[in-house]
């Protein structure tokens, strides 16, 4: 038991436990401060890693590494976390070297080798804007994922979802503001697409292909111009309709350009036939 400071040069062997601030440890390092702190927000910091890089931080990284081993060999280490100095691979200011994001590194090993890991890499950060990056380094929204995401309950979007590849899901997808993606393809049972009062489909120019209004029409688009339009007293097509087969019966008036001929409704054949 030592009460007060220890000066150490060079290496210090424990066989058994070590505690700072508690006589009695229960594991390899335990560290005890009582702060008196029970109304305070601020938190209490119980250790700090200091690594003093001599005239210029450069991108420094400082981390902490993760081994297992057996008595086969391995690679290791199998898991890494760090920090890295700068904002995001820019320490190039003295106010920049006040910046910092931690860092995540997984193993993906293709060797047994032990100290040589051939795929440890960087897999999650969190910069220094707070920003969380999973597959980038350089994250550019709260949450920024480069690959797949795959949700098995519900996704809840606030404001907007910009989608490089695709989601999958399982579950709900929803969102107050926008989805802006290339392609919406479920890969088992039904699209439903719900939004209040009018939802819209868009194609990469921001050009109208289709709307539908709650309670109201359905707008069908070609070329950013309005070409059908269902009303609550018929449907509205703007140019030519043009079909092949017709099938079932018409009420209403025809206009044509040409000669429509007219047929009693009980004649089938490939003429017109009107309820006269």
């Amino acid at each position: 038991q030592i009460t007060g400071s220890l000066g150490v040069t060079g290496s210090v062997l424990v066989d058994g436990n070590v505690g700072i601030g508690t006589t009695s440890p229960n594991h390899l390092l335990d560290l005890y401060k009582s702060t008196g702190t029970t109304s305070s927000t601020t938190g209490t910091t119980l250790q700090r890693l200091w690594n003093y890089v001599g005239s210029d931080l450069n991108q420094q990284k400082t981390f902490i590494d993760f081994v297992f081993q057996d008595n086969n060999d391995n690679e290791y280490p199998q898991v890494r976390i760090g920090a890295e100095v700068g904002q995001n691979g820019d320490a190039s200011s003295q106010q920049r070297e006040g910046s910092g994001a931690f860092i995540v590194y997984t193993n993906n090993a293709t060797g047994t080798t032990p100290g040589t890991p051939t795929d440890l890499a960087e897999r999650f950060r969190v910069d220094y804007q707070g920003n969380v990056g999973i597959g980038t380094a350089n994250p550019q929204a709260k949450l920024d994922i480069v690959g797949d995401l795959v949700t098995t309950t519900t996704a809840e979007i606030g404001t907007s979802l910009t989608v490089g590849t695709h989601i999958t899901a399982s579950g709900n997808i929803s969102a107050s503001g926008a989805i802006n993606t290339n392609t919406i393809q479920p890969s088992a049972g039904s699209l439903i697409i719900k939004s209040s009062p009018i939802t819209e489909i868009k194609g990469a120019n921001d050009e109208y292909i289709a709307r539908f209004i709650e309670n109201g029409s359905v707008d069908l688009y070609y070329n950013n111009a309005l070409k059908f339009e269902t009303t609550g007293t018929g449907v509205t097509v703007a140019g030519a309709a043009t079909a092949t087969t017709f099938i079932g019966d018409l009420n209403g008036t025809i206009n044509t350009v040409t000669t429509a001929v007219t047929k009693p409704n009980a004649t089938d054949d490939t003429t017109v036939a009107t309820t006269a």
